[in-house]
């Protein structure tokens, strides 16, 4: 067991609360690292205006951060080498990371931005580091720890890795590796909201064993890494053919069983185990890895087909080669082309032999009879003819005609700059306030509701510009970021299939048949969008109550209650989190009374925003051209003999076509506004009559006639 890391990571820890007040000095070792173009965390804060501004604080878990997340070994090994020395410490660098917990890219700062974050969450977080460092993790402030836990960007998971770090004996952490090993081994499930639920799951860890935390965390990791493609079974045999131009084809496991495979499906890759065996391009022959796979694997079995899958996998595949991900000997679930040469990534914390692959489609199709595929990686080439059927079912048979022959595929750049995302236009809340009719300050309110809950709802009568205000508020949120917005609109026969993910019949035309495919739904698309800017994203749900929500959000109704947990999907598939960048506006029609109240479960995941008719939003699109005093009168007098704001006519039946409104207002009077009031005073029907255009265009509105 290597545990080499932790005294130079105490040493930092004992030394880092000194730059409580010296937090400038901090940042500079950040910035220098940067401009020896070593990947450090986000140095640009976002005010107000959300407008990019220097990085002014930082805290000692987010520092930590900077060489505890996913980057590759060398480059975590030169900043904390760099650390070493500007701050003077004795102890060595690790040659090994192994067991360390280690932080997301997309979240590696445990504060928010300058507008979102409070006055006193940076000392907070200074006040939790050193409670960490120095104490007993029983003498720990259990207010504080809470405190932090409310904190945006702090959450039971990574608050427990950072403590970690900096006092390993003392704290376990809930990172998904350690809680899957202490699921599997101790029957364990590290989940936990606030301090005390923390306490009592690392006593039921102490209860089942006697073994130190850092050894549980190494454990975890080598257990991860395992490699479990072995099956007995007749297979497939190698090729030996001679290096040519050939595009060659290949089957491949992506774990046992196939459980990596949504993983690398979602990352873009494959990847193999064998870890230990390091880079697997310093092995120049065949007999190199067996030598070094027995000496250090030292199997029972001759390691044949293993050592040659890692040898072909480094040297044989080729960029543009197929690729057929398998489940089992007999089951094809992937098809994807290679994209980049093969490298050892040191910053995974399993299957770190990796290459990228486009993957072209997801799915199940079955080898023919006769026909198996057992091992981990297989040169299938000789039988790409027998493999072509696959091709033809899955993209088509023009198109896979087409992919055998020529298809071509340029190398992935491994990182995308933040900088070089196309920004949204600025649009500012003035902008809002004009085109609504809005006030600012309601406007502010709703800004600040969406920012805290994440999730709000825009409720009002027909034609009060709920949908139309949604749009303007996602404009708002993304305005000069990389984030976007999408629209959805809910139904009755809307399903957790067309919103979470579902299976859906694929034809297959030369079968006359078909077959099932695993396919995301909306939300789940949106997310993996969302998944590729740190800005905020915007899904509108229009008319969200009109679908059955507890069948169409399913799992989504925990997760959009506790954002910092995953959890798995129903389709069995890995574990789903809500990116922390995602927003989610709904609108809701409160006269609609074909539908359910929504109830109360959902009520308290959603903040709830009145919207009324705002006249002035008239006056502001139609008041140059139109005599619009009078229209407005008309409408309140409506809306007070209606007297319930659930029903109230609103303007939006008048801002749809301004270009020829007096023409029209005839027409909208009549089959729009009078049905509704007709379905409203149904019992009383006498009242309508008072509104009728007929009555109206000859006293109050008679400035409207054409």
């Amino acid at each position: 067991m290597s545990l080499e890391w932790i005294p130079i990571y105490r040493e930092l820890a004992l030394k880092i609360p000194d730059f409580r007040n010296r937090q400038d000095e901090l940042l500079k070792i950040l910035k220098e690292l940067k401009e020896k173009n070593l990947p450090v965390i986000r140095l640009l804060d976002r005010d107000a205006n959300r407008n990019d501004i220097p990085l002014k604080v930082m805290d000692p878990f987010t520092f930590f951060a900077n060489f505890n997340r996913q980057v590759k070994f060398e480059n975590r090994t030169l900043i904390l080498q760099d650390i070493k020395e500007k701050l003077d410490l004795k102890e060595d660098v690790p040659t090994d990371f192994g067991g360390i917990p280690i932080a997301d890219n997309r979240s590696s700062w445990f504060f928010g931005w300058k507008y979102m974050r409070e006055e006193n969450n940076i000392d907070l977080l200074w006040d939790m580091a050193k409670s960490a460092i120095t104490k007993k993790v029983r003498k720990i402030d259990s207010v504080l720890f809470n405190k932090c836990l409310k904190m945006k960007g702090v959450s039971p998971i990574n608050l427990s890795m950072g403590c970690f770090w900096f006092n390993p004996d003392e704290f376990l952490s809930l990172d998904s590796v350690n809680r899957q090993y202490c699921m599997d081994k101790y029957g364990v499930d590290l989940q936990a909201s606030d301090y005390d639920s923390y306490i009592r799951l690392m006593d039921k860890v102490k209860n089942v064993t006697s073994e130190r935390f850092p050894k549980i965390s190494y454990d975890a990791w080598i257990y991860a890494t395992e490699d479990e493609t072995s099956e007995d079974s007749e297979t497939i045999k190698d090729s030996d053919q001679e290096e040519s131009d050939e595009k060659y084809y290949w089957t491949y496991a992506p774990g046992s069983k196939a459980r990596f495979w949504d993983e690398f499906y979602t990352e873009g890759i494959m990847a193999i185990g064998w870890d230990e065996l390091g880079d697997l391009k310093r092995y120049k022959e065949k007999e190199d890895v067996i030598k070094n796979f027995i000496d250090v694997y030292k199997p029972e079995q001759n390691p044949t087909n293993d050592a040659l899958a890692c040898y072909e996998f480094a040297h044989e595949i080729q960029k543009n080669d197929i690729i057929f991900a398998k489940k089992g000997r007999t089951e094809i679930i992937g098809i994807g082309i290679v994209s980049s040469d093969y490298y050892y990534d040191k910053t995974r914390e399993y299957f770190k032999n990796v290459r990228k692959v486009k993957w072209l489609k997801k799915g199940s199709w079955f080898l023919k009879k006769g026909m198996t595929a057992g091992k981990t990686l297989t040169n299938i080439t000789r039988w790409k003819d027998e493999f072509k059927y696959i091709l033809d079912l899955a993209l088509g048979s023009e198109y896979s005609t087409e992919l055998s022959e020529k298809e071509e595929i340029n190398d992935v750049s491994q990182d995308q700059s933040y900088s070089n995302q196309q920004l949204q236009p600025e649009y500012t809340i003035q902008q809002f306030a004009e085109e609504t009719g809005f006030d600012l300050e309601d406007i502010r309110s709703w800004h600040r509701q969406l920012v805290r809950k994440k999730h709000i709802v825009f409720q009002g009568s027909p034609g009060t510009g709920k949908t139309f205000a949604a749009e303007k508020m996602a404009k708002l949120v993304i305005s000069k970021t990389s984030g976007f917005f999408e629209i959805v609109q809910f139904h009755p026969a809307y399903s957790y299939e067309d919103f979470i993910q579902g299976f859906r019949p694929v034809s297959e035309e030369e079968k006359a048949g078909f077959h099932l495919e695993l396919v995301p739904g909306k939300f789940l698309e949106f997310c993996t969008k969302a998944q590729k800017t740190d800005d905020a994203c915007v899904l509108i749900i229009d008319e969200i109550n009109r679908a059955h929500l507890a069948r169409v959000f399913g799992e989504l109704m925990y997760l959009l209650e506790y954002r910092d947990n995953g959890i798995r999907l129903s389709s069995g598939s890995g574990l789903f989190q809500i990116p922390e960048n995602v927003f989610i506006i709904g609108t809701m029609n409160t006269a609609d009374r074909s539908i359910a109240l929504v109830d109360h479960a959902l009520r308290r995941r959603f903040a709830f925003i009145r919207i009324r008719p705002q006249y002035k939003a008239l006056t502001y699109h139609l008041g140059k051209k139109y005599p619009v005093n009078s229209l407005i009168q008309v409408l309140e007098m409506i809306n007070k003999a209606i007297g319930d704001i659930n029903y109230e006519i609103g303007i939006s039946f008048f801002l749809k076509d301004t270009k020829d409104l007096k023409k029209n207002m005839p027409d909208i009077w009549k089959s729009e506004i009078e049905p509704y009031l007709e379905e409203f005073f149904y019992d009383n029907p006498q009242k309508v009559d008072a509104f009728r255009w007929k009555n109206l265009v000859n006293n109050e509105l008679k400035d409207w006639a054409f």
